[in-house]
């Protein structure tokens, strides 16, 4: 089975995203995630990932919403899956 990389991109203004990263590697899947200030930072590491062909999907958490989704899936296009955490009140 070919391996499986996707990224979560978790949201604070603390975040500094060339030091808040990790990656967790198996055979089947290859999980990294990014710590980001802002959306203009979430859209600009998204890309940056998405145009190296490193990930297959993004996954939000939930801080982005519904309109901090579509701006970041703006910015990759509809070659990768995204999709963002609903918080269930």
């Amino acid at each position: 089975m070919k391996q499986f990389p996707f990224v979560f991109i978790v949201m604070s203004p603390d975040h500094d995203s060339s030091i808040h990263n990790a990656v967790m590697e198996s055979p089947m899947c290859k999980s990294m995630m990014v710590g980001v200030k802002d959306l203009d930072d979430a859209c600009a590491q998204a890309k940056k990932l998405v145009d190296a062909g490193a990930v297959k999907k993004i996954e939000l958490c939930g801080a982005f919403g519904k309109e901090g989704a579509q701006a970041v899936r703006d910015a990759v296009g509809d070659s990768v899956i995204v999709s963002y955490i609903v918080n269930l009140e």
